[in-house]
């Protein structure tokens, strides 16, 4: 067929709308005969074979119609020709086709977000809370850093206001004493001063963030050892502060004790009734301040609590009574254990004021060799005794020289009216 045709702007569009619809036809046609037949016979047969099918439809068409057609067939007018492979066309076909590989992506996507939430709750959300802890206990420890400073600054201003207080002592022996010991709490006082101000030097802003122990960087690492540094200065500063704080103790009791000691000796002495109290009370005197001129002032507080106890023994005033009543022992006996075929008889007594209160008085436990403050305790005598308070008792239950014994105002000793060698027990 020749391809001189008429133009297909010149053509009706009815036509060229049915022309198309011709080629469609002849396309679905053409693949019959293409084998068989010769192009000029295949074109033939495909004039007939169309024309055959409209009119068999009762629709008319042109001859000039169907050549158009087939024509438009040969010139492959209206053929689909697919745009050229770009990767706009890629997007495009990938986007048609979405349903196919989208619940694959959408699976793989599942996957991926589940190992991922496992991975940070695993690994990822410990490590954070591992960096927090960090840098919230590194921000904690500077701040008490800085505290600490303020502290013992504090203490520093109020142990300088107390040590420029104290007073040389009247005691002329002492006033050499007490000039070297106000100079060694000054030079204390002076370093622990010199750490504190290193101290401050040193002092950082608690503004650390997880991320600055992530990894330790050089700047991070720095602010470890400066914390650290200022750690030991205030470390030592403290410890000068403990000593200097003792230092000036010291120099209080070295105006103060001597007094005490002298006040309280006479006291003990004035109350005395024998000779044996004032000796005590002289030589506990003595003792204090012997501790006093050699800076032992645990010592010299020593003899401050002996004088404090002489003076409230000698202060003593009761009587000794026979325990009888019911349901109480009157007397036991012990076995030692150097000698189980002996036997140590006590009669069970009680201490009683003037007022006939029952008292506490120190006893020493011959079984222990502790000293016990008690109001009632077995006194140590002999069976015949003990057999004589037993038939006191015996006759209607009650003890009738039942005073044991006296101890006077003044006096140390118990005045006992039953032979006994003064030895006890507080428990039976």
């Amino acid at each position: 067929m020749t391809k001189n045709t008429k133009p297909q702007h010149d053509i009706p569009l009815s036509d060229v709308m049915l022309a198309m619809d011709i080629a469609d036809t002849i396309r679905h046609r053409e693949r019959i005969v293409e084998k068989e037949l010769s192009a000029e016979e295949r074109e033939k047969a495909l004039f007939e074979k169309v024309k055959a099918t409209y009119a068999s439809q009762g629709i008319a068409v042109s001859d000039a119609t169907i050549k158009e057609a087939i024509e438009a067939i040969e010139d492959e007018r209206f053929a689909y020709k697919p745009p050229k492979t770009s990767l706009f066309t890629k997007f495009a076909h990938a986007y048609i086709n979405r349903k196919k590989w989208g619940k694959g992506l959408a699976f793989i996507g599942g996957i991926v977000g589940l190992a991922w939430a496992a991975t940070w709750a695993i690994f990822t959300l410990p490590q954070q809370r591992e960096l927090d802890e960090k840098a919230q206990a590194f921000n904690q420890s500077i701040v008490t850093a800085n505290t600490n400073k303020e502290t013992l600054q504090s203490r520093l201003d109020s142990l300088v206001a107390e040590l420029n207080r104290a007073t040389k002592p009247k005691d002329p022996q002492l006033t050499a004493l007490f000039d070297r010991q106000k100079q060694t709490a000054f030079q204390l006082l002076k370093t622990s001063a010199t750490h504190i101000d290193a101290a401050r030097t040193l002092r950082l802003a608690p503004n650390f963030v997880p991320q600055n122990f992530k990894e330790i960087d050089p700047k991070m690492s720095g602010s470890l050892q400066i914390l650290e540094r200022q750690q030991q200065e205030l470390s030592k500063a403290e410890n000068k502060l403990n000593e200097a704080e003792l230092s000036i103790k010291q120099l209080h009791q070295l105006n103060l004790l001597p007094n005490e000691l002298l006040n309280l000796r006479n006291q003990a002495i004035e109350i005395a009734k024998v000779a044996k109290a004032k000796s005590l009370a002289k030589e506990f005197y003595r003792q204090g301040l012997a501790a006093i001129q050699g800076l032992d002032i645990a010592s010299a507080n020593g003899a401050t609590t002996d004088l404090k106890e002489l003076i409230d023994d000698l202060q003593l005033n009761y009587q000794l009574k026979i325990v009888y009543r019911h349901g109480e022992r009157t007397g036991v006996w012990r076995q030692p254990e150097i000698n189980r075929n002996a036997r140590n008889y006590y009669i069970i007594v009680e201490a009683h004021s003037k007022d006939n209160r029952t008292i506490q008085v120190p006893v020493i436990n011959e079984e222990t060799g502790t000293v016990q403050r008690v109001s009632k305790w077995g006194v140590r005598v002999e069976k015949p005794i003990y057999d004589q308070v037993a038939r006191d008792k015996q006759d209607d239950g009650i003890v009738q020289n039942n005073i044991f014994g006296n101890k006077a105002y003044g006096e140390l000793e118990v005045n006992y009216r039953f032979p006994t060698n003064g030895k006890a027990i507080t428990q039976w």
